[in-house]
């Protein structure tokens, strides 16, 4: 196994910050004692302080005997109280230390695989073993350099998050091995071969992986479309984000209507759609807020900002803890072309905009936003089929 490159380059770790590293290791230790080794702890300390005030007073008043039992006793009860609290300090500390002494091994353990499945080594590695395990194998090459990059990128998750690394293990299993182990027993019978069958399948599973990780104070804000819940295309998201609301997630939702071209949902799809997102918002506890943005309002923007709303639907996840957003664009709007990005440049157009929006949609959703929808609806429909007679 060769030695990463990286780690020959690094200068020991200095006294300093190993004394740092420990003492704050020894004070994460300390505060994991609990309420009770505590009260134990300072029990004791008190009983054996006022044994010792109490052989004071006694001896002073001439009974030595009872003077000598009540320090004996007073001093074991200190000793005992700080032999408790160093041994329940220290056995966490050493825990606390041994398993960061283990994670960093392991941390430099994974650093040399990837060193050695990286470049030649890796391509090297698999090129001696698949022979005798796939003789006979067409695209050998092929599935050899997918393997090494399949491995390096997905070590690479590790920065993006945990959405991400849920996400494309879960898509690898159902999608590339299962239907593998399925093809290899084709021989044995019938068998399902099974593929997402439509790009919202796969915008679905990216934005509710997205939405489970979130926690208490992380937030999602973002500009959707109505043909994108059509045909419970985003059922998981929904399903996913009714959890999050429960862990005090903050949604924001405006539904794009400034774009009265598109014919692909109809009146009853768009009030059944928002019909389910009004019981959301009502069963959220305040977590979830939706407005609907109607070609009207787009006098209410500034000009320079107008256009942007004829565009594909856009969302940004916020990682409170992390300082961390990502934005996902749909450059078309059957979620087949999905963009990321967590660069501030460029999302940061993206955010201005809907904060622009949402103030320009105003109105408190409700089932009066309901029906206005559905006017507005049936009423892009009449004009359409006027210009086209």
């Amino acid at each position: 196994m060769t030695v990463p490159s990286g780690s020959r380059s690094q200068q020991p770790t200095s006294f300093i910050s190993r004394v740092a590293e420990r003492f704050k290791t020894e004070m994460d230790a300390l505060s994991e004692l609990t309420f009770a080794e505590w009260f134990i702890v300072i029990l004791a300390m008190s009983v054996g302080i006022t044994l010792l005030m109490l052989h004071r007073w006694v001896d002073h008043i001439g009974y030595n005997r009872l003077a000598q039992i009540s320090e004996h006793v007073g001093n074991g009860f200190i000793v005992s109280s700080i032999a408790i609290f160093g041994y329940e300090w220290r056995s966490r500390a050493l825990k606390d230390y041994q398993a960061a002494s283990r994670l960093e091994e392991a941390s430099k353990k994974l650093e040399c695989i990837c060193n050695d499945l990286s470049g030649t080594h890796g391509s090297k590695a698999l090129a001696e073993v698949l022979p005798s395990f796939m003789p006979a194998f067409v695209d050998r090459e092929k599935l050899i350099q997918s393997t090494v990059k399949l491995i390096e990128s997905m070590a690479k998750l590790t920065v993006i998050g945990e959405w991400a690394q849920h996400f494309v293990v879960e898509l690898f299993d159902e999608v590339v091995v299962q239907n593998a182990t399925r093809l290899s027993h084709l021989q044995s019978g019938e068998h399902i071969f099974k593929v997402p069958s439509t790009g919202a399948m796969i915008g679905d599973r990216i934005l509710a992986a997205q939405m489970s990780v979130l926690r208490e104070g992380d937030s999602y804000k973002t500009i959707s479309t109505l043909a994108t819940w059509k045909d419970e295309q985003l059922a998981e998201l929904q399903r996913k984000s009714k959890e999050a609301f429960s862990k005090r997630v903050h949604v924001k939702r405006l539904f794009n209507l400034a774009d009265a071209s598109d014919p692909k949902v109809t009146p009853q799809q768009a009030e059944e759609i928002l019909v389910k997102h009004l019981k959301d918002v009502r069963a959220s506890n305040e977590m979830y807020e939706v407005r609907v943005f109607f070609a009207d309002n787009l006098k209410k923007l500034p000009s320079a900002v107008q256009d942007k709303m004829t565009k594909e639907p856009f969302g940004i996840f916020a990682d409170s803890a992390r300082q961390l957003k990502l934005r996902i664009r749909f450059d078309r709007k059957d979620l087949s072309v999905i963009k990321l990005t967590t660069s501030r440049v460029d999302y940061e157009d993206d955010e201005m905009l809907f904060e622009a929006a949402w103030e320009a949609a105003g109105e408190k959703f409700g089932e009066s936003t309901i029906g206005e929808v559905r006017k507005f609806m049936e009423k892009n429909i009449s004009s359409r089929s006027i210009a086209t007679n």
